[in-house]
């Protein structure tokens, strides 16, 4: 059942990286406008279909993702069974969050684009400020606990031995695998301006679901 388990999380980790291509994926000549710098200014020439998709793709993809952090918990529990119990629950909220945090998002542009048909900017952006202010707190709580509640468990599960995986593992996780989209964006913005750094953190998720695996069939 673990390896089921990983494999689906695999899976998971894929579809939810799709679903951020379909979000993310804005083309060049973008800009960032508005109050916060939270309005893509490409927006307005994507399809909204591409958005509804991209919520089901988080439907989709979060939970399984979940999964395959279940598989590594289980994996942990019989060498430390409250470092499983941590990890358990940061999937369940991490797959919680990650599904909150990636509609949040995918509503974002619908918004703003029903706005600008009557080209009121002002409006959409006075509204997607209140609409970000009140979810910046659980936003950015669930994005801590989703990033680096299961990485820790992971990183510790291997340093201790927990996982019979070889200890550069540590690096196959969300966190790493982020630092390198923005490094990749930093070094050359109009090259990686869309692609990979959107999808880094779902690559993250992948690789940890393949740590699981090696240690099953390791």
């Amino acid at each position: 059942m673990n390896l089921i388990f990983a494999i689906l999380g695999i899976c998971g980790g894929v579809i939810a990286g799709i679903g951020d291509m379909l979000l993310d994926l804005k083309g060049k000549g973008n800009q960032k406008l508005g109050t916060s710098k939270n309005i893509d200014s490409n927006w307005l020439n994507m399809s909204e279909w591409r958005f509804r998709a991209s919520v089901i793709c988080g439907l989709v993809g979060c939970p399984l993702g979940g999964l395959g952090y279940i598989s590594l918990a289980n994996q942990i529990e019989a060498a430390n069974s409250t470092l499983a119990f941590v990890l358990k629950i940061a999937a369940f909220v991490g797959t919680m969050g990650g599904f909150f945090i990636h509609t949040f998002l995918s509503v974002q542009p619908i918004i703003y684009k029903r706005i600008m048909k009557t080209n009121q900017f002002e409006l959409a952006d006075d509204v997607l400020e209140g609409l970000y202010a009140a979810i910046k707190i659980p936003f950015f709580l669930l994005y801590l606990i989703l990033a680096f509640v299961p990485t820790t468990c992971m990183i510790i599960a291997i340093f201790n031995g927990f996982l019979d995986v070889p200890k550069w593992m540590v690096l196959m996780n969300p966190i790493v695998t982020t630092i390198i989209g923005w490094i990749l964006r930093a070094v050359n913005k109009d090259v990686f301006y869309d692609m990979p750094a959107i999808i880094m953190s779902n690559v993250g998720v992948v690789l940890m679901c393949v740590v699981s695996v090696v240690n099953i069939l390791g």
